[in-house]
């Protein structure tokens, strides 16, 4: 299985679901600013609960307008 990542992204936050398990039982949420500094957190948070690099993810994104184009763009 994948790693997963949900991410709901607004102007100023992104709030973050992981799934640690493949039937979803078990998952951290964490929210984010929605700036440079906040995706390098999320992505270092994600890299500490999954052990791995972000290319291996499989990442969902709710985008509001424009807001997540940079996050998408970290993570790619």
């Amino acid at each position: 299985m994948p790693f997963a990542i949900g991410l709901d992204v607004s102007k100023k936050h992104v709030d973050a679901v992981i799934l640690l398990d493949k039937d979803g039982h078990k998952r951290r949420h964490k929210k984010f600013a929605n700036s440079p500094e906040g995706a390098a957190q999320l992505i270092a948070w994600a890299q500490r609960h999954s052990g791995t690099e972000p290319k291996q993810w499989q990442v969902i994104m709710e985008a509001t307008g424009p807001y997540h184009e940079a996050l998408a763009l970290a993570l790619y």
